[in-house]
């Protein structure tokens, strides 16, 4: 994962140019590596964030990632469905439903739905990124 670190593109005066050294055991070593590389980090990142109190949340799994891929095709199928449903006449519509109400209401629910969903993917399409200086002044 690139960060601003990474690209170059902070001020100097940002820049991380100083070394801290933490003793740990070789096990404790092997945790925070598997933690950061859970959260898409690298050790410095992830601990440093760690430091200012920030949580960073962990990629998607594998059956995660299959999930949110079957949602965004769902998605595009409801979305389908409701074009086609729109370009029927309202005449064509009643016919094939019989109860225009109840498929208003439907309709509106899954709009409902798929705004929940779509606001679900874009969380997880969020990469983690560190806490700003200004967000660390309490």
């Amino acid at each position: 994962m690139e960060d601003e670190q990474s690209k170059g593109t902070l001020p100097p005066e940002r820049k991380r140019s100083v070394t801290i050294t933490v003793k740990v055991s070789p096990t404790q070593k092997a945790d925070i590596k598997r933690l950061a590389d859970r959260c898409g980090m690298s050790v410095s990142s992830y601990l440093l964030a760690r430091a200012y109190n920030y949580r960073p949340k962990a990629r998607l799994t594998d059956n995660e990632l299959a999930a949110m891929k079957e949602f965004a095709a769902t998605r595009a199928d409801v979305t389908n469905y409701a074009n086609a449903l729109k370009a029927l006449s309202n005449e064509e519509r009643l016919a094939l439903f019989r109860r225009y109400d109840f498929m208003l209401e439907w309709g509106q629910t899954i709009n409902n739905e798929m705004q929940r969903l779509s606001a679900f993917l874009n969380r997880m399409n969020i990469p983690n990124a560190l806490p700003t200086e200004a967000e660390n002044v309490t």
